[in-house]
């Protein structure tokens, strides 16, 4: 497809919509459609990969190329879609942690302020402490002064030590006097 995309730019998006569904989408990447997305983009077909991005149970790498690739996007909408997947997620328990990290990262890197609350109820529920450490050094090295206020004072009534470690070693609490 990329090398269609550069013999033949005209035909590459046709084939790049189809490959968004393809039957026989590798479980563990997310391709062909990784790289549809990408070429739509790249040809600013924008429409199929939103597409991509309003409907739940994508594979979490397809959806992080997809609102990767929308991140210019009106951020009303992108915080609908992003926090669609969050709660479909949420509903899937464990086998939907991929993409609730997804999501969730693209909220945070996307600056979406009204998705902050969300990303905090995430952090707060998640036993998953991959989870929790990834999502707050992901926080901490964007620079976003307001998720890193919030996410310190939800930290502050943490009650998991493991979690509070976590918190403290991300933002560098224990180096300071509270």
């Amino acid at each position: 497809l990329l090398l269609l995309s550069d013999i033949a730019p005209e035909r590459a998006p046709y084939y790049a919509v189809e490959l968004l569904h393809d039957p026989h989408q590798s479980s563990f990447s997310g391709e062909p459609a990784v790289t549809a997305i990408q070429v739509l983009a790249e040809h600013a077909q924008i429409l199929p990969v939103w597409a991509v991005a309003r409907r739940t149970g994508s594979h979490p790498d397809v959806l992080a190329q997809a609102f990767a690739s929308l991140r210019r996007s009106p951020p009303d909408l992108q915080l609908d879609a992003l926090l669609l997947q969050l709660q479909d997620a949420a509903a899937r328990g464990e086998t939907g942690e991929g993409v609730a990290l997804v999501a969730a990262e693209a909220i945070v890197l996307n600056h979406l302020a009204g998705g902050y609350p969300a990303v905090i109820d995430l952090l707060r529920d998640t036993t998953n402490l991959n989870l929790y450490r990834y999502l707050l050094i992901t926080a901490a090295r964007d620079g976003d002064n307001p998720v890193r206020e919030q996410l310190l004072d939800a930290g502050s009534r943490e009650k998991n030590p493991a979690k509070a470690s976590i918190l403290a070693e991300v933002f560098g609490l224990g180096r300071r006097s509270r």
